[in-house]
């Protein structure tokens, strides 16, 4: 069709700059994620030695060897790289109406805008719920309310690879339960640097600060860019505080809320090489000859290198 050349040449010559420069983040914990992306790596899926393994020993005793064997030996995890894809479309019809070359790359302008926003939207909601089918492997798959299996692992004990869990139980959040959290998932130089959470406990342990005289505005260098941002940001034991419209809600108001407590510097982000935000020429469609359309494609995974690293509390009450 000569007509989506000409538009595909006009966005591709005075658009595409300002689509890849642009910053349109829906979740504090995406964008902070998203922004360190790993897209020099190749490779289908996302292959690693677990950091705390245990390993089969023999132990040589006085009176003999004696065999120990931990309930799960294991060598490495993966998971695959999922594929991501949003489309863009125009009616030719609107198109028409629009002459003049500045009002049909202005309207192409904005259809990108507005995909480079829906993706990263749906993105930011598949890093907590996705199914590792078609999606990323969520965060609630790694850092579970109970044992389970991340990236082929069976979580538990003997594995090193399960969650720091506090269970609420139903009652209202506490500083101490964040602090328990905070203590369990630091193992040297490893700590959790962001908690998330959603805007209701978000406000209750806003409220705790304040009554406790412990409101601490941002003063760390995170927590200041994620301010400037327009993130909601405190700090709480010296690390920012952010709600996210994507954390994990319950489905009863009692028991509700979680809080997570990620140490992002153990997630890690990756995309295959030139598949981070990659967007198609417009096309028109056959079963819709009135309509070009463009598809936005993200070929990527999230992979949480250690879950013992992070704590979740959960069962906050909300009423």
């Amino acid at each position: 069709m000569a007509a989506s050349t000409v538009y595909e040449t006009a966005t591709q010559r005075y658009f595409d700059r300002k689509l890849t420069s642009q910053i349109a983040f829906n979740s504090p914990e995406f964008f902070k994620l998203y922004e360190k992306a790993n897209t020099r790596l190749s490779g289908r899926k996302f292959v690693w030695e677990p950091r705390y393994a245990r390993r089969s020993l023999t132990w040589f005793g006085r009176y003999g060897s004696h065999q120990r064997n931990p309930l799960e030996h294991y060598k490495e995890a993966e998971l695959p790289i999922a594929r991501c894809i949003a489309s863009a479309m125009l009616d030719q019809g609107d198109v028409s109406m629009n002459t003049g070359r500045e009002k049909i790359i202005e309207m192409l302008a904005e259809e990108l805008s507005a995909l480079k926003d829906d993706v990263i939207y749906g993105m930011g909601a598949k890093l907590w719920s996705g199914n590792g089918v078609l999606e990323m492997t969520g965060l609630e798959s790694a850092l579970g309310t109970s044992a389970g299996t991340y990236a082929g692992l069976a979580q538990g004990t003997d594995t090193w690879w399960d969650t720091n869990r506090v269970n609420a139980g139903g009652a209202t959040i506490t500083l101490d339960m964040i602090m328990q959290g905070d203590i369990a998932a630091q193992h040297g130089t490893d700590k959790v640097d962001l908690y998330v959470t959603d805007k209701i406990v978000w406000r209750q342990i806003y409220n705790l600060a304040v009554s406790a005289h412990r409101l601490v505005t941002p003063t760390g260098n995170d927590a200041k860019r994620l301010a400037s941002l327009g993130f909601e940001v405190i700090e709480v034991n010296g690390k920012p505080l952010v709600w996210s419209d994507h954390v994990t809600v319950g489905a009863s108001a009692a028991t509700a809320g979680y809080l997570y407590g990620l140490n992002t510097k153990n997630i890690e982000f990756r995309f295959v090489p030139g598949m981070k935000m990659k967007r198609t020429k417009w096309k028109e469609l056959e079963a819709q000859p009135l309509v070009i359309a463009c598809d936005m494609i993200n070929i990527c995974m999230a992979a949480v290198k250690s879950p013992r690293n992070h704590f979740v509390v959960y069962g906050i009450n909300e009423s």
